[in-house]
């Protein structure tokens, strides 16, 4: 299952997003604290504790492999649960964003994040992109100090964020990239 979601959103981020001019006109700012919760780095893996063969996962600020980096026998330092179904790890170096669906350990250069706004991974894409159109890119250095800071543009209903018209967008982005994945099926 979390292989084929992954692909998915590889897919949804690659046909749409990148293409896609999200414009919102009339919208409110917000911080990254107040959409996301940080986790503090725990137990950064070195290369001595990573393989091939390993049960937990450790992810990188690779932009490949949606940052999976090899695996260990470490003991997971993030853990799935009902409260936190994913997380979204933010390469440090890279800009690239990941989405993790099982138990994980981490290397250096990425932060941890989980939504403030409930599990909905539509609307976490939706934040994300607009988010990474703000983050400038630094080359191979750093970008977390300037990203932390950067206000976020969105969709305001009643002074709030607009979840539902996040949703619907994503809904009717993922059903354009289906038509345009048939058309090329043809």
């Amino acid at each position: 299952r979390e292989n084929i979601v992954k692909e998915k959103l590889k897919n949804f981020k690659n046909i749409c997003l990148k293409s896609s001019k999200i414009d919102i006109v009339g919208g409110g700012e917000f911080k990254l604290d107040e959409l996301f919760n940080f986790f503090p780095l725990k137990g950064k893996l070195g290369r001595k504790e990573i393989n091939d063969f390993g049960n937990i996962p450790v992810y990188s600020s690779d932009s490949q492999n949606y940052g999976l980096y090899g695996y260990t026998n470490e003991k997971a330092r993030y853990i799935i649960d009902k409260n936190n179904p994913f997380y979204i790890i933010f390469g440090d170096h890279t800009r690239a964003f990941n989405f993790v669906f099982t138990d994980f350990a981490i290397t250096d250069n990425v932060k941890v994040l989980s939504p403030k706004f409930g599990n909905n991974i539509k609307i976490a894409l939706f934040i994300l992109t607009m988010w990474s159109k703000g983050i400038p890119n630094l080359g191979y250095s750093r970008h977390w100090s300037v990203a932390k800071n950067i206000k976020i543009k969105l969709p305001v209903k009643n002074n709030e964020p607009d979840w539902e018209y996040m949703e619907q967008y994503i809904d009717k982005k993922q059903k354009e990239a289906k038509e345009k994945l048939e058309l090329l099926r043809r």
